[in-house]
C-alpha cells in the first residue's frame, strides 16, 4: 500500500529536517533552498515504512511569500504532520497552514513539536499546552502531539511507531475512476522528452492513456510512468507520480495545468462557491474585488461575484460566483482556497457547488440559495438538485462534473426511478416533480394558441420543443403521457386539446367567405394560393382553416378549388373514363377549356388520392 503525506508549519519550524530523518533523503532539490536552508518550493522524498507500506512525503515551504506552493502541494494528501518548532512555539504562518488545511477538507494529522533540544522541558509543556488550545475545533483538535529533535533522532521511533499504527487504519480512498493530476513541474529529458509531475488524484493513468491538458484542449499520450524512482505500468491514486509525455512539447504545458481523461469532463469556465472566510485575517469578500483562486497547482485570478444577499462584512459565510478565462478542472465538492493577489493575504476557502452556471443575477434569491444549500453528501439529493437545474438530464451526463463514480450514480438514479421521484423516458431522466409541471406548460401552451389561433389544428411538436427548449426525447415522452390520458389528441404530428374544434373568429368569417367567392369562377382557372395571399391581407391562416375543413381542395403548385367545384371536375373525369376507357391530359384541357396549368395538378392529385392510376401517358380508374 502506497500512503502519501504532507509537512505544514511556518518557516524553518524543522519541516525538511522531520522528513529528511524519515526518509534519509533531503527534499529540498534546488541549490538556493539548500543554501538558504529554506524550501522555497515544494520537496518530495520517500521511504518504506514496513515490507508492505510505501509512504511518499511532501514538503512545504512555510515562507509567507510561498504559501501557494504550499497550498499545491497538501491537494489528495492522506495524512498532515504539523510541525511547531519548541524554540518559536505558535507563529503567524502556523495558522494560515491551518486554517488552510482545514478549507481544503484534511481530516488526519498529528503534530509534532521539533527542536526540542534547544529548550527546556517546562517550556517543552508550555508549547504543547498552547498549541492544544490552537488546534481546538480544527480537524487536528484531539491529535497525538509527538516531541522531534534532529540530534539523537529523539522522538523519531515514536513517529514511525505511530504512523504504522495510523496509516493502515485510514479511510480506504474512494476512487471514482475519473482521474486528473494537477501538474507542478514541466521538464524535457533527452531521450524522454517532455515530461511532468504531481500527485495523482481521483483514479490512475497506465502506459499508452490518451489525456487532456485541461486549460488548451491539447491532447496527449503517456509514454512511461514513475513514482519513487520506480517504473510503473500504472499510476496510483494520491502518490507523487511523473509521466513522460509524447505529442506535446514542455512549452506547451505550464505548471498549473491539470491532465484529464479526453472522453470525460473537461472543467467548467465559472464555479459556485460556498465560501468561509479566514478566522486569521477576517477581511471581507466584496462584489467584483479581484481574487486568486487556487486549486492543486492551479492559480488563476477572477472577480468576486456577491450575491446581494451576502454581506460578508457581517457574516463570515456565503456564495460568491467565479468566472474564468480558461477553463479549469474543478468538480462538484472540490475545495479551493480564495487569497487577495495584492497583497497577497489569505481571504478563505470554498467549496464548489456547482459548475457550468447561467447568467448571474445578483438579486436572485432562488440560486443563492441553490447555492447555499446544496448537498453534497447524497448522491440522491445531488441527482434531484441537478434535475432541477437541467430540468431533464441525459442519463449519461448525469453528475458528469463530481467526484462520484458512475456505480454510485447509476445506483442512486435506480432507486429515484423505482421510488418514482424520477421518471425515465429514453436516456433522459426527469423528477416526476418537474413531470406535472411540464404537463402543465404543455397544456397551457395548447390552451393558449387555441385560443389565439381556434382556426387552425394544433401545433407540432417542434414548435412546443422550441419553445420550452427542451430536447425533443422529452417532449415526445410528455406528449405521449398526455396522449394516453386522454388530455390530448395527435394527428398528423399536430397537437391539440381533446376537446378542441377549429372555428373561426367573427372578423375571418369575412375572410373566408372573400376566399370562396374569388374561387367561384365558371371557368375553373382559379387563382393560385400565392395570389390570393398577395391580394388579402392575413388570409394564411383562413385558407388553411378552408382547406384542413375540406372546403376547399389544394393540388400541386397551389392551384385551389372550392369542394363542390372540384366534385364536379371528378365527375366528369369518371364520365370521361367510362365511355373512352382511359384519358389523355388533352382530354381534361379539351373537356374543361383549362390549359396544362390546371390539368397537370388535377390528374396528380387523383392519381395520389388512389382515385386514378397512371398507365403510361393515359389515367385509368383505379378499379
Amino acid at each position: 500500500m502506497i500512503y502519501t503525506l504532507a509537512t505544514a508549519g511556518h518557516i524553518d519550524h524543522g519541516k525538511s529536517t522531520l522528513v529528511k530523518a524519515l526518509t534519509g533523503i533531503n527534499p529540498d532539490r534546488l541549490p538556493e533552498e539548500q543554501q538558504r536552508e529554506m524550501t522555497i518550493d515544494l520537496g518530495f522524498a520517500w521511504f518504506d515504512l514496513d515490507d508492505e507500506t510505501e509512504v511518499g512525503i511532501v514538503d512545504v515551504p512555510g515562507h509567507e511569500r510561498f504559501i501557494r506552493n504550499m497550498i499545491s502541494g497538501v491537494g489528495g494528501i492522506d495524512y498532515v504532520l504539523f510541525i511547531v518548532a519548541a524554540d518559536d512555539g505558535w507563529m503567524p504562518q502556523s495558522q494560515e497552514h491551518l486554517e488552510i488545511l482545514d478549507f481544503l477538507g484534511h481530516k488526519h494529522g498529528a503534530v509534532v513539536i521539533t527542536k526540542v533540544d534547544l529548550v527546556r522541558e517546562e517550556w517543552i509543556e508550555l508549547v504543547e499546552e498552547d498549541i492544544r488550545g490552537k488546534i481546538e475545533g480544527s480537524f487536528l483538535e484531539g491529535a497525538p502531539i509527538f516531541k522531534f529533535s534532529s540530534r539523537g533522532s529523539r522522538g523519531l521511533e515514536e513517529i514511525l511507531d505511530h504512523l504504522k499504527g495510523v496509516l493502515p487504519g485510514l479511510p480506504e480512498r474512494y476512487n471514482p475512476q475519473k482521474p486528473r493530476l494537477y501538474i507542478d513541474r514541466v521538464f524535457s529529458l533527452t531521450g524522454i522528452g517532455t515530461v511532468v509531475t504531481g500527485t495523482m488524484r481521483d483514479g490512475s493513468f497506465k502506459i499508452g492513456d490518451e489525456v487532456r491538458i485541461i486549460s488548451s484542449g491539447r491532447t496527449a499520450r503517456i509514454k512511461s510512468i514513475q513514482t519513487f524512482k520506480q517504473q510503473r505500468e500504472v499510476s496510483f491514486q494520491g502518490v507523487r507520480t511523473a509521466l513522460s509525455l509524447t505529442g506535446v512539447s514542455k512549452e506547451e504545458i505550464t505548471r498549473g495545468d491539470c491532465l484529464a481523461v479526453p472522453d470525460q469532463w473537461q472543467g467548467t469556465r465559472n464555479v459556485a462557491l460556498r465560501v468561509s472566510l479566514s478566522d486569521l485575517n477576517h477581511i471581507p469578500l466584496s462584489h467584483n474585488r479581484k481574487v486568486t483562486v487556487l486549486i492543486g497547482t492551479t492559480e488563476i485570478e477572477s472577480s468576486a461575484r456577491v450575491f446581494k444577499e451576502d454581506d460578508f462584512s457581517k457574516s463570515d459565510s456565503g456564495v460568491c460566483i467565479f468566472e474564468f478565462e480558461n477553463r479549469i478542472m474543478a468538480r462538484l465538492g472540490d475545495s479551493l482556497i480564495l487569497r487577495y493577489p495584492t497583497p497577497d493575504i489569505l481571504v478563505g476557502g470554498g467549496v464548489v457547488t456547482d459548475v457550468d452556471l447561467s447568467r448571474f443575477i445578483r438579486r436572485d434569491k432562488g440560486m443563492r440559495k441553490f447555492y447555499f444549500e446544496r448537498r453534497l453528501d447524497s448522491v440522491r439529493e445531488l441527482i434531484v438538485s441537478e434535475l432541477r437545474k437541467y430540468k431533464t438530464r441525459e442519463a449519461g451526463r448525469l453528475l458528469e462534473a463530481s467526484n462520484l463514480h458512475d456505480d454510485d450514480i447509476n445506483g442512486a438514479a435506480k432507486d429515484l426511478i423505482e421510488s418514482g421521484e424520477v421518471e425515465k423516458y429514453g436516456n433522459y431522466l426527469i423528477t416526476a416533480e418537474y413531470k406535472i409541471s411540464l404537463f402543465d406548460k404543455i397544456i397551457d401552451y395548447l390552451k393558449k394558441f387555441h385560443a389565439d389561433h381556434p382556426s387552425r389544428r394544433g401545433v407540432s411538436k417542434s414548435e412546443i420543443t422550441s419553445k420550452l427548449k427542451l430536447e425533443q426525447a422529452v417532449i415526445d415522452f410528455a406528449v405521449k403521457q398526455l396522449q394516453i390520458e386522454g388530455r390530448i389528441n395527435i394527428s398528423n404530428n399536430l397537437l391539440s386539446m381533446s376537446e378542441h374544434e377549429t372555428s373561426l373568429k367573427p372578423q375571418q368569417q369575412k375572410i373566408r367567405q372573400d376566399i370562396l367567392d374569388q374561387l367561384a369562377v365558371p371557368d375553373l382557372m382559379t387563382p393560385t394560393r400565392k395570389e390570393i395571399e398577395k391580394n388579402m391581407h392575413q388570409i394564411r391562416e383562413v385558407l388553411n382553416y378552408l382547406i384542413q375543413s375540406g372546403e376547399v381542395i389544394e393540388l400541386s403548385d397551389g392551384i385551389l378549388y372550392r369542394s363542390e367545384d372540384f366534385d364536379e371536375i371528378k365527375h366528369t373525369v369518371t364520365d370521361l373514363i367510362r365511355k373512352n376507357g382511359s384519358v389523355e391530359v388533352k382530354d381534361i384541357k379539351n373537356a374543361f377549356g383549362l390549359t396544362r396549368k390546371y390539368t397537370i395538378p388535377i390528374l396528380e392529385y387523383l392519381d395520389r388520392q388512389g382515385f386514378t392510376r397512371r398507365e403510361g401517358d393515359k389515367r385509368v380508374l383505379n378499379e
